[in-house]
């Protein structure tokens, strides 16, 4: 009895199969929407240009901007190249500007001898006559040649002479010691100058006795400079009067601490010279006041 009362229940309770659930169909299965609904995609390419041509992006090779970027950049490297062509050129003048061109040596042609200019008439391409014209007048140019160049080794000689005399005749008269033979000044030269021979150096020539002077004793400007600024005073050193109110007196103006380099050297030539025997004279010649 009490199974049958449950049955009834169970009977009751259900209910009849919807037709959605006896076909099977899912209530996500919706019809698919019409192209015409659908939105449109941003990154589809482009539709067919009113000629039929499809049109790239605009930065995408062949595209309307990418070409003006382009035509940009090829416009700025060319005027790029021609500013470097012009700085080339520029710089290639202010080089020509700075270092003369080198001259080129006349291309001597090498003189025939008589036995080159005897085959040439045995083969008949010269006369004799033209043979002995070109011999005499070659061999007077050749010795012209040459005696230019010895008048030219001859006055560079000289020159050089003469130059190396006035460097030798300022040590001596900088330095008169080295023509004393036992002063250190000069054996300091006579060492120096026996080394340079020992490498070869002409001990009859003058230059070698320069090198020696100026290896051993230095820049002979250098030196009369260096004895110019020992012999000026320069007021250090020197005992002041003492005035009654304890305070030293200011010292007499001193002319040499006044003059300019020029005249500094414009005296020292002087003494040089010998017009002046030394730099006492010329304080004392500047000081000099006319009596009236």
């Amino acid at each position: 009895m009490a199974d049958e009362d449950l049955d009834a229940e169970v009977q009751q309770h259900d209910s009849a199969p919807t037709p959605e659930a006896e076909s099977g169909a899912l209530p996500s299965d919706a019809p698919p929407e019409s192209v015409a609904d659908a939105p449109a995609d941003a990154d589809a390419p482009a539709e067919a240009g009113a000629g039929g041509e499809d049109e790239p992006p605009a930065l995408a090779p062949g595209g309307q901007r990418f070409k003006q970027v382009y035509a940009r950049a090829k416009s700025a490297e060319a005027k790029l190249q021609e500013l470097r062509e012009e700085k080339a050129r520029l710089e290639g003048q202010l080089e020509a500007t700075r270092t003369a061109p080198p001259v080129p040596e006349p291309k001597v042609e090498p003189r025939l001898t008589w036995e080159q200019l005897e085959a040439g008439i045995d083969e008949g391409k010269i006369t004799r006559a033209k043979a002995m014209e070109y011999d005499r007048e070659t061999l007077k140019q050749e010795l012209e040649t040459k005696f230019e160049q010895k008048l030219r080794e001859d006055r560079q000689s000289r020159e050089r002479g003469t130059t190396v005399s006035g460097e030798l005749a300022k040590y001596k008269q900088a330095i008169p010691a080295i023509l004393d033979r036992t002063t250190p000044e000069r054996q300091k030269v006579e060492r120096e100058f026996g080394y340079l021979v020992s490498l070869g150096y002409d001990p009859k020539d003058m230059r070698t006795e320069l090198l020696a002077c100026r290896t051993a004793l230095g820049d002979v400007n250098q030196v009369k400079e260096k004895q110019l600024a020992s012999t000026i005073p320069n007021g250090r050193g020197t005992m002041q009067d003492i005035a009654t109110t304890g305070k030293p007196k200011a010292d007499a103006k001193d002319p040499l601490k006044t003059i300019t380099g020029e005249q500094r050297k414009y005296y020292q030539r002087m003494i040089d010279k010998g017009q002046y025997k030394g730099w006492a004279d010329v304080r004392e010649e500047l000081t000099y006041t006319p009596k009236r």
